[in-house]
């Protein structure tokens, strides 16, 4: 019984690492988007368009033109909320 137990230990402390894990990945991939948002409006501020963009960040033109649309049906401007707005968003 002991060593079910401690196995049963062992086996929930390598799910809490993995989950910690995915949760700093995903907080990475979260917050790297979040910049290229920020740095995609300030482009369109400035008058570029998609293709121009898509060329300065070395990112897939699709790709902008995605947050692109995003950024112009959200109500909200800010990155964050962009972002949240994308969750939803068809691809």
């Amino acid at each position: 019984m002991l060593f079910t137990q401690f196995n049963m230990e062992d086996a929930l402390a390598v799910r809490y690492e993995e989950g910690v894990e995915d949760g700093f990945e995903r907080g990475r991939a979260e917050g790297s988007t979040v910049k290229l948002i920020q740095q995609i409006q300030k482009k369109l501020q400035k008058g570029l368009t998609a293709k121009e963009i898509a060329e300065d960040l070395e990112e897939s033109l699709e790709h902008v033109k995605q947050i692109c649309e995003a950024i112009g049906r959200c109500k909200e401007k800010e990155a964050e909320a962009i972002w949240r707005f994308m969750q939803d968003f068809p691809k």
